[in-house]
């Protein structure tokens, strides 16, 4: 099976290409801005350096957030792209289980929404959800006292003193590690939105 994998929910733009659980080609770039336009050549150069056509693929993982309100627009529109046109399933996976994904006993996972709090998601080491997604501040995360902490923002949450999971892995791989591992019972391809999005008039 190849597998496309993309996230681009948060300010890193993750691409992987996958075949039968092995990585043939990965791409992780910081980026603020500029996802959109980067996205497309990326994934064909994530093709070209594995030496392999994209009518090859069998399927896509895609993140659904949350996150940023039009990067996870721009991922899922791409993976439904390649799926209408290839004929090939999509599968949804959280930025929040991804986070979670593999770990050694029960994990909070504590994204930073860039707007001064955090979406946020417990689950145990079967990455079953425990603890609803949901927007939490960090007060109101030092008073649940959450005794594992995963996050983009590890630094931060290691400096208020919780004990803090790092982070030594690739989005877009662990996103394509969860989609293989639950074949048909993966989340359908819908955005995960905790809040509205900022409108400016």
């Amino acid at each position: 099976m190849l597998l496309l994998s993309l996230d681009t929910a948060s300010t890193t733009l993750s691409l992987s290409l996958f075949e039968n659980e092995k990585v043939l080609a990965k791409f992780d770039e910081t980026m603020l801005r500029g996802q959109a336009e980067r996205l497309i050549p990326e994934i064909q150069e994530l093709f070209k350096t594995a030496g392999r056509n994209v009518n090859e693929l069998s399927g896509v993982a895609v993140g659904v957030g949350p996150g940023s309100f039009t990067g996870v627009r721009v991922a899922l529109s791409t993976a439904r792209g390649f799926a209408l046109a290839l004929n090939v399933p999509v599968m949804g996976v959280s930025s929040l289980e991804a986070y979670a994904y593999e770990s050694k006993e029960d994990i909070f996972v504590a994204l930073d929404t860039k707007r001064g709090d955090f979406y946020v998601a417990g689950f145990n080491k079967d990455l079953e959800e425990v603890f609803s997604p949901r927007v939490m501040t960090m007060d109101e995360i030092k008073i649940l006292n959450p005794k594992l902490i995963a996050s983009d923002v590890a630094d931060l949450f290691e400096q208020e003193g919780f004990n803090v999971r790092k982070n030594d892995f690739s989005l877009s791989e662990q996103i394509a590690k969860i989609a293989l591992a639950r074949g048909e019972n993966n989340l359908p391809a819908e955005p995960l939105y905790l809040r509205e999005a900022d409108v400016t008039l």
